[in-house]
Formats: structure tokens, C-alpha cells, sequence
């Protein structure tokens, strides 16, 4: 008597999500999805600031195309399903490894992003349920409507040039005279004089190494938003994105 196996396409991928290689391909495939809808909810919704008709125009372009809405709905749904599914059993599979902590644990090349990831993954599904409760669920009246109650005021949109000059530490940008911030040297309370201050932070989130600097102009000035908070801290740093 002889056995055969099955090899089609299903069973060699349960057979590779079986693998803690399989699951973390899941998660991170299942993440860029994820991310890819934030950024496109994010450009639908800040039609908003286009004015009623474009953004009720949007939501009712949604409403009725219900094909591309359940389809993304489901695409959705299956991702965010994968993705806990994948990272609780990731998690197991850790613990099961080493079930005795470590004596002294030291980062080494994980990030402060990667070390509280299963924190930010139950808390950022905590607000989706908010979000979905309060602008799908329970707030009524047409979509521009609903999104207004969570702003006091609006101000009206600002059409300006951005101008940016990088010149290490003397760098500014100004948008119209709407805004503008200016950065220069840190200096000595007594003598005035320019002092050279940095840090090095190994583990830092947004930066590792930047200099210190003043912010020497801050200020804000659209409509009845005013105000200029200058001579407070600032950073300098140089952020390489990719590999």
C-alpha cells in the first residue's frame, strides 16, 4: 500500500504560512494593505476641504458603486482577520521559544515602533470601532454634516507658496504669511554666544543623532488662528528612508 500526497497550490501555502516565515510574510503583505486604505480614506476624506458639494459628491460616488464598496469592505475585513490571526500566533510561537524571559534585555536593532507593536495594533482597532461608531453608525444627517461636528471652527482654505531654504542650521521655510519657522544656534544665556549641542540617542524613534537648535521664528497666522511661539527647542537631523 503506498500513500499519495496532494501537492497543489492550496496545501504549499498552508504549508509556507505553517512557517513562522509564512506568517510574517501574511502580516507585512496584510499590513501594506492595511496602510494602503489609511491613505486612501485619508485623500477621500480631506475632499472635505474642497467644500460640501465635492466632498457629499465623493461619499455618494461611494454609496453608489456598492460592487467597489463591499469589494474593499471584504478585502478589509479578510486582511485585518489574517493580520491578528498571523500576529497572535506569531506571538505563541515566541513565548513558546523562550518561556523564561531574559535576565537583562538590551535593543538591539529593533525600533521603538517594532517593540510596541502589540500595543498600537489593539489600540488603533480601539479607535476604528470609535470611528466607525460615531461617523458611520451613530451620527446622521449627510456625510459633510457628520464630519463637521468633530471640528469647533473652519477656517477657510489657504492657497500660499512654500518656500524652503536648507542651510543646515540657518534652515527656514515659509508658507506666505500664513506660517513660517526659522531655525538658528542654541546660545549662551550670558554671553549670547553660539553653543554646539548634540544628541545620540541610539534607540530613538524619530531620530538617532541631531543637533540641538532654537527655533528662532514660529509663528502661525490664518484668520483667527494667531500666535508665535519663538526661541524654543528644536532638532536638526538628517532622516534616510529605505534600506
Amino acid at each position: 500500500m503506498t500513500a499519495t500526497t496532494i501537492d497543489n497550490p492550496l496545501s504549499q501555502a498552508f504549508r509556507f504560512y505553517d512557517a513562522p516565515i509564512g506568517k510574517k510574510v501574511v502580516m507585512a503583505a496584510t499590513g501594506v494593505i492595511l496602510f494602503g486604505f489609511v491613505l486612501g480614506h485619508m485623500a477621500g476624506n480631506l475632499q472635505f476641504f474642497l467644500g460640501r458639494e465635492k466632498f457629499d459628491a465623493y461619499a455618494e460616488l461611494l454609496r453608489h458603486t456598492p460592487a467597489l464598496l463591499w469589494g474593499v469592505r471584504g478585502v478589509l475585513l479578510i486582511s485585518v482577520i489574517l493580520h491578528i490571526t498571523a500576529s497572535i500566533q506569531l506571538t505563541a510561537l515566541k513565548q513558546k521559544a523562550r518561556p523564561i524571559g531574559y535576565q537583562k534585555k538590551a535593543a538591539v536593532d529593533s525600533s521603538y515602533a517594532s517593540r510596541t507593536m502589540m500595543w498600537s495594533g489593539p489600540i488603533l482597532a480601539a479607535f476604528i470601532v470609535y470611528h466607525l461608531l460615531h461617523l458611520t453608525l451613530g451620527a446622521g444627517g449627510l456625510p459633510f454634516e457628520i464630519l463637521a461636528t468633530t471640528f469647533s471652527k473652519i477656517l477657510e482654505p489657504q492657497f500660499v507658496n512654500l518656500v524652503f531654504k536648507f542651510n543646515g542650521a540657518a534652515s527656514s521655510v515659509k508658507m506666505g504669511e500664513a506660517a513660517a519657522a526659522a531655525l538658528g544656534p542654541i546660545r549662551n544665556p550670558v554671553t549670547q554666544e553660539p553653543e554646539t549641542v548634540r544628541v545620540d540617542h541610539a534607540t530613538g524613534f524619530i531620530f538617532q543623532k541631531a543637533e540641538c537648535l532654537s527655533a528662532d521664528e514660529m509663528r502661525v497666522s490664518v484668520g483667527e488662528l494667531k500666535f508665535s511661539w519663538p526661541k524654543k527647542a528644536a532638532f536638526l537631523s538628517q532622516v534616510k528612508y529605505g534600506n
